[in-house]
């Protein structure tokens, strides 16, 4: 093996103990991403396998109504009613605005934890 440019570097004891802290801050953040990204692919299965469950359930429903439509009598309604229903105005309903509701980022919970960590490191130095 060729030493060609071999370049040694010393390191205070103080630089050593704040590189390993960061080494073993990185893992840590790795290793909880990994847990987020796992959580994230379980619960997105699960979201999907309730689509199709929903989907299933919505094609029986309109099969049934379209079903149930055939078999039932249609109904003769005379002018009058008819009339009458088209004189009533439909009151539009106003919505009350919400405020909206302050979700945190998953990347913000993720800065937070490591923020968190390196006061905790900070704290033992």
């Amino acid at each position: 093996m060729p030493t060609e440019n071999v370049i040694h570097l010393r390191l205070d004891y103080s630089e050593a103990i704040t590189n390993k802290k960061e080494i073993l801050s990185s893992e840590i953040n790795l290793i909880n991403l990994y847990k987020i990204m796992k959580q994230y692919h379980e619960l997105r299965n699960k979201e999907l396998d309730k689509k199709i469950q929903i989907q299933k359930q919505l094609k029986l429903i309109k099969l049934n109504v379209i079903k149930l439509s055939k078999l039932l009598p249609v109904l003769k309604i005379p002018k009058i009613l008819k009339k009458e229903e088209s004189t009533f105005e439909k009151i539009p309903e106003k919505r009350i605005s919400e405020q909206p509701k302050v979700y945190l980022n998953p990347m913000e919970k993720e800065l937070q934890t490591i923020q968190e960590q390196l006061r905790a490191l900070e704290a033992k130095a």
